[in-house]
C-alpha cells in the first residue's frame, strides 16, 4: 500500500511537469499498458465480461403484452424499436424526425465519437413508425415530451422496468438486454453485416454472441425480424 502510494506521488509529480492533455494522457496509459503486457510479472485484470441472460419466448410475451397497460402509446414502441434496430438506448431517445427513412426502412444513428451508421428497421416496425409520426407532426425527435424536448435515457430504463414488473419476470430485461436479445437473434440466423447494425467497434465485441458469415443484408434482416416478432407478439 505504501509503494502504492508513493508511485502516485511520483507519477503526479511527472504529469503536472510536462501538464499532457486529457486525450494525451490517455494514449500515453494505453502506450504503457501495451508495453507491460510483455513483461513476465505484469498480470492483465481477467475480463469479467458475462453472457447476458436472456429471457424466454413466453417472458418476452410478458413483457411486450405489459406495455398495453401504459397510458402513453411511446412506451410500447421504445421496446419494439430496441429489439428489432439494436440502437442503444441513448442513440434512439436522440434519433430525429427527418432521420427516418419510412420509404427504404431505414435510420440514421449518431453513435459515440461521431460513428453515424444506418440500421435497418423490420416492416412490421415500419408501419408502427409511419401511424407514430403521423400522429405526431410537430415533433422534431421521434419520441419527446410534452416540453418538446427528448426524452431521457433514464426514462426509458425507468418504463422498462415498470414494464418487467408488471410483467412478474424476474430476471432482468433492460433496454441494454433487449439490444442483446435482438442481435443474438440475428446472429442466430447468420445474418451479417451486424457490426454495421449493432454499431461494434469490432468482430471481437461480437464473440459474446457468435461467430458470422457475409451474407445478403435487408431481406435476410426482415426474415429474421418477422420470426422474432412472430414468436413474441
Amino acid at each position: 500500500m505504501k509503494q502504492a502510494k508513493l508511485f502516485k506521488r511520483a507519477l503526479l509529480k511527472v504529469i503536472k511537469k510536462y501538464q499532457p492533455s486529457y486525450h494525451q494522457l490517455q494514449n500515453i496509459m494505453k502506450d504503457i499498458r501495451a508495453e507491460l503486457e510483455n513483461e513476465p510479472w505484469y498480470q492483465k485484470p481477467k475480463s469479467n465480461r458475462k453472457i447476458p441472460q436472456m429471457p424466454s419466448t413466453d417472458q418476452l410475451k410478458a413483457f411486450f403484452k405489459a406495455f398495453d397497460n401504459f397510458k402513453d402509446p411511446q412506451y410500447k414502441l421504445w421496446a419494439r424499436l430496441i429489439y428489432d434496430t439494436q440502437v442503444r438506448v441513448h442513440e434512439m431517445v436522440n434519433i430525429l424526425v427527418n432521420e427516418v427513412n419510412l420509404a427504404d426502412h431505414k435510420i440514421l444513428i449518431h453513435g459515440k465519437g461521431k460513428k453515424d451508421r444506418v440500421v435497418l428497421f423490420s416492416p412490421e416496425i415500419a408501419e408502427l413508425l409511419k401511424l407514430h409520426i403521423k400522429n405526431n407532426p410537430e415533433n422534431i425527435f421521434l419520441f419527446q415530451n410534452k416540453d418538446g424536448k427528448p426524452f431521457t435515457t433514464r426514462r426509458v430504463q425507468q418504463v422498462f422496468k415498470k414494464a418487467r414488473e408488471r410483467a412478474g419476470i424476474e430476471i432482468r430485461i433492460s433496454p441494454h438486454s433487449g439490444r442483446h436479445t435482438g442481435l443474438t437473434h440475428l446472429t442466430k440466423k447468420a445474418f451479417i453485416p451486424i457490426m454495421e447494425q449493432s454499431g461494434h467497434a469490432n468482430s471481437d465485441s461480437l464473440r459474446i454472441y457468435q461467430h458470422l458469415s457475409t451474407d445478403q443484408f435487408q431481406p435476410e434482416f426482415n426474415a429474421a425480424m418477422q420470426e422474432f416478432w412472430q414468436k413474441v407478439m
